[in-house]
């Protein structure tokens, strides 16, 4: 009994939402609004060296993005920019998003930023 207990509260402090947190560099290249009952917000970042373009060698981030930054992240995409995405990543998502990571603040990028 002690063990089925012990195993339940890892496993539901493993499902919180700062499993991981971390940042990104890149361009924010698709925001949209999807869900038919529960709607998120969801996008995806090119990763890629300053001065290119190549979309070949780009990695590919995706991602959810917190109600709060919504207006943040369709500034970046707007601007073409590098920008730094600030997110948490959920070791168990909950089922109303689709991505572990989600974008809780964006910032701009310095020059000597990045790569």
């Amino acid at each position: 009994m002690k063990v089925l207990l012990i195993l339940s509260v890892l496993f539901i402090s493993a499902c919180g939402p700062n499993y991981s947190n971390g940042d990104r560099i890149g361009v924010v290249t698709k925001l949209s609004e999807k869900g038919l009952i529960f709607k998120s917000w969801e996008g995806e970042m090119i990763i890629a060296l300053p001065n290119t373009v190549s979309a070949l060698n780009a990695e590919r981030f995706t991602f959810n993005v917190d109600h709060e930054a919504v207006s943040k992240v369709k500034d970046a995409m707007q601007s073409g920019t590098r920008v730094k995405l600030v997110y948490r990543q959920w070791l168990v998502s909950p089922p109303t998003i689709d991505n572990n990571h989600v974008v809780i603040d964006v910032q701009p990028v310095q020059q000597s930023e990045g790569y």
